[in-house]
């Protein structure tokens, strides 16, 4: 439980990881082209994806192994629908065969702030 101001909330503020291994070898520019032409994708496919703010890829960050990590953040996190939509699709769209045709998700965290 954290004491804001003059109120008591028992959320917090929480990190999202990603870490998702293409199927081919490319660079860190190569995979946020294709990564930012993914989540194009898939904002067509669902409408309250479409909604979501731009973002150029600077939270793609290249690891290990030809592994590349996408993170986001919120400043409150209190359930499961305070995850960005796009990576809940993208975690859903993992499990189902032939969805992903380029990539699998090899780890998804959440680490409390």
């Amino acid at each position: 439980m954290k004491i804001k101001n003059d109120f008591v909330t028992n959320s917090s503020s929480a990190s999202f990881i990603l870490t998702i291994k293409p199927n081919e070898e490319m660079n860190l520019d190569e995979f946020r082209d294709r990564f930012n032409e993914y989540i194009d994708t898939i904002k067509r496919w669902n409408p309250k994806l479409s909604s979501m703010r731009f973002w150029d890829g600077i939270n793609i960050k290249q690891s290990n192994n030809n592994e590349f990590v996408v993170e986001e953040w919120t400043g409150m996190y209190n359930d499961i629908y305070d995850i960005p939509p796009y990576m809940s699709y993208i975690l859903i769209a993992d499990q189902v065969e032939d969805m992903l045709d380029w990539f699998k998700v090899v780890k998804f965290e959440i680490e409390n702030d």
